[in-house]
């Protein structure tokens, strides 16, 4: 009898052993409403941020990359509790087709992002998941909230025509973006101003940019080019003042931490904001071998010469000139029609610089729909 207690006493042992094990490999990290994220939870994502790491992080750059993302797993809850309350679901084919587009958009070969997420599948996919998630709220219900009305775009397109060249520049940024919760400022202040000390002093911008940005900037940072007017007004006054190359200390935005590289910088006319006359030319060239050939284009007036647009102008419509000599052939043009129109490129300008607010307004949107969703939300950190 003895023998079986001490049997019994010794299982009971064990169980409350293995039971307390696992309560801390499993311990609850945080309570986002209805849901938890565990600690194999968040350790199995922290997993996935070190394997996409260039360099080893420091002891404490390890400390924030880690609250940076449990805050990120928490979002992610917050836009799965809000896609499921809308009616918004997943497939596994959207998953799969994310993860060919993943593969594709980094030259990577097909089944590669198996390998680069084995063991930590399940979290790589719940980040899928989130991502598309989110797709669905910005097209469903925050587009259609973003308004970016013509004067505004007119506007800011004649305020460009005023003058006689425009400058553009070519960017790349990291982007640490400030949360709502308790420290997350200061977090991101540390996380900046590390990702700045490396870009500063790394050759490769892109390598550095990898290694911080997350969803919402393009991993490797680079954005493109961009006009005045087309960028968040703090970032525009930074990036005036910088030449060819150089790297910004962090820059606050109303939401985040902006470090900008300059990759290039160009100089283009003025925009060309009021009607022109284009007129719509039959050429016929004479050349020396007596052989002759027709043409038929539309050309704007500002771009003819000025020797070419006076005779050009003085036509009615079917009239010709008399033989051009421009030594290698003689040629004619016949006036087949004229019309007035908005400057060729003008509508183009028009829908990236609307783009670009508009790019601009959602990524407003959605952080300030995560503040919100955070100020609803019961969220408990146990960290």
């Amino acid at each position: 009898m003895l023998k079986f207690l001490k049997v019994l006493i010794c299982a009971f042992a064990v169980v409350f052993a293995a039971n307390a094990q696992a309560k801390t490999v499993d311990k609850v990290v945080a309570v986002i409403n209805d849901n938890i994220i565990t600690q194999s939870d968040l350790n199995a994502r922290f997993e996935l941020v070190m394997r996409n790491l260039s360099k080893n992080p420091s002891r404490d750059e390890q400390r924030l990359l880690l609250f940076r993302t449990l805050n990120s797993m928490i979002d992610e809850s917050l836009l799965q509790q809000y896609a499921a309350q809308r009616g918004f679901t997943v497939r596994q084919s959207d998953v799969d087709l994310a993860i060919a587009r993943f593969e594709q958009s980094r030259g990577l070969p097909q089944g590669a992002y198996a390998k680069i997420t084995a063991g930590v599948e399940e979290s790589a996919k719940q980040q899928i998941v989130s991502d598309l998630v989110l797709d669905q709220i910005v097209d469903r219900d925050l587009k259609s909230r973003v308004n970016i009305p013509n004067s505004e775009v007119d506007q800011l397109i004649r305020q460009l025509g005023a003058a006689q060249s425009r400058t553009e520049w070519e960017i790349a940024q990291i982007f640490i973006p400030v949360g709502e919760s308790e420290g997350a400022e200061a977090n991101a202040k540390s996380l900046a101003d590390t990702a700045y000390a490396r870009a500063e002093k790394e050759d490769d911008f892109s390598s550095v940019a990898k290694d911080y940005n997350t969803g919402g900037t393009p991993l490797d940072g680079y954005l493109g080019w961009f006009g005045e007017g087309e960028m968040v007004p703090t970032l525009e006054e930074q990036i005036q003042k910088m030449s060819q190359g150089a790297v910004s200390k962090p820059v606050r935005s109303a939401t985040g931490y902006h470090i900008i590289q300059v990759k290039g910088t160009r100089t283009l006319p003025g925009i060309r904001t009021e009607p022109v006359t284009e007129f719509k030319l039959k050429k016929t060239s004479y050349a020396k071998d007596d052989t002759t050939s027709e043409d038929e284009l539309w050309v704007a007036a500002p771009d003819l010469s000025s020797q070419l647009k006076k005779v050009i102008t003085a036509l009615d419509v079917g009239d010709t000139t008399k033989k051009i000599d421009l030594g290698d052939e003689q040629v004619t043009y016949t006036l087949a029609a004229k019309k007035r129109a908005l400057p060729a490129g003008l509508e183009d300008y028009r829908t990236r610089v609307r783009e670009r607010l508009m790019e601009s307004r959602l990524d407003l949107a959605v952080r300030r729909m995560m503040r919100d969703l955070r100020r609803e939300a019961f969220i408990d950190v146990r960290l």
